[in-house]
């Protein structure tokens, strides 16, 4: 396929075709639409497909994908519709799409994204429609999503969004349907534009959204009575003082004691149990090398090593710690696995919370490498 260097246009949907994508795709220099939907494709989106720099359409969507959308997708400068989803990603939403200035539809909906909404959105001035419901997107919705006038469609429901609703939103003269329910949006909704028209508006499964207009029936928001603003306001600057300056004398202690602790592996695992240091694991896995991943999971990464001292194949799975959760999934899985022993469950030999090279909080939990395949089959 790769040699197809003419081919302008690949279009396979809707069949029962498997196995994964190559990099051969990435050959296909002329290629303007690549149409994939409805299959069983597995495996990587390869980020070859940021070669295709004349590519309009990336149809993907309805296939079993895995593993992060690649950063390459950013370079596909002429790309009008990016839709993937009904797949199995993994990882954060590249901030590279924000250079896609012909983007009019981007869809990411039924997949297993994380992280934050990319602020550089804004600039993609013609875009559409939008759609990134049911995935585990965490934070705020950004602001700048107000600057696309040309938005009809805008569909974050069923994830993990927090803070209030922009009201840049109500800016937007095109937007006909806007569906945030079933995230953890909390404070007033916006009364005009599109939020003065309940019919167009969906924002079921928001505890804490209070006020907007009559037909939405939201509870109103509390309201201080004017005699008590004064002390209301008095109150508030002087908790603030005091978290500021509690805040102050926290990062010192906490500075003194990672100071202290410097590069000290984690000793309260048990007794028992193999200690081993970052750089230990480091040697055993190539530095972390792409060649030993063995795969992806909701907070980390596995790769598989060898400890040379102990002659011992493990897999490591090294937790990413930037993402929201992977710290007291870490905590927890240290609680459980060495107190527990079962044929059917996965045996750990020990795990690693220290700095790594740069000084950077590392945790990793080691187990033993089991070769016959993924631990789901």
């Amino acid at each position: 396929m790769g040699n197809l260097h003419s081919l302008f246009a690949l279009s396979v949907g809707e069949n029962n075709l498997g196995g994964s994508i190559g990099d051969w795709v990435g050959k296909l220099q002329n290629l303007q639409g690549l149409y994939l939907a409805g299959n069983n494709f597995t495996g990587l989106i390869p980020s070859s497909i940021g070669n295709l720099s004349g590519l309009t359409m990336l149809i993907l969507d309805r296939n079993k994908f895995e593993g992060s959308i690649p950063s390459s997708i950013g370079n596909i400068s002429q790309l009008s519709i990016l839709k993937l989803n009904h797949n199995n990603l993994q990882g954060n939403i590249p901030i590279g799409i924000g250079n896609l200035k012909q983007l009019t539809q981007l869809t990411l909906s039924s997949n297993k994204l994380t992280g934050e909404i990319p602020d550089s959105l804004g600039p993609c001035q013609i875009l559409e429609i939008i759609q990134m419901d049911k995935n585990f997107l965490v934070g705020d919705i950004p602001t700048s999503l107000g600057d696309i006038k040309s938005l009809l469609l805008l569909n974050f429901s069923h994830n993990n969004l927090s803070g209030s609703i922009p009201i840049a939103l109500s800016n937007l003269p095109m937007l006909d349907k806007l569906d945030l329910s079933f995230n953890n949006l909390k404070g007033e909704i916006p009364r005009y534009g599109i939020f003065a028209n309940a019919t167009a508006v969906s924002l079921y499964s928001n505890q804490e959204l209070c006020g907007g207009v009559d037909n939405l029936h939201m509870p109103p928001c509390p309201t201080i009575p004017h005699r008590s603003e004064i002390q209301y306001y008095l109150v508030r600057v002087l908790i603030l003082m005091s978290s500021f300056m509690s805040l102050t004398l926290l990062v010192y202690l906490l500075l003194v004691k990672k100071a202290q602790r410097r590069n000290e592996p984690l000793t309260s695992f048990g007794e028992g149990f193999l200690k081993v240091s970052y750089n230990d694991l480091a040697q055993a896995t190539m530095n972390f090398s792409e060649s030993n991943l063995a795969g992806r999971g909701s907070y980390g990464s596995v790769y598989r090593g060898k400890l040379e001292e102990q002659k011992l194949e493990v897999a490591v799975k090294v937790f990413n710690l930037e993402m929201q959760g992977a710290e007291r999934s870490f905590l927890l899985e240290c609680e459980v696995l060495r107190s527990i022993q079962h044929r059917n469950l996965l045996p750990i030999i020990t795990a690693c919370s220290m700095e790594d090279n740069n000084r950077d909080d590392f945790k990793a939990l080691v187990y033993k490498f089991m070769p016959n395949g993924n631990l789901d089959t």
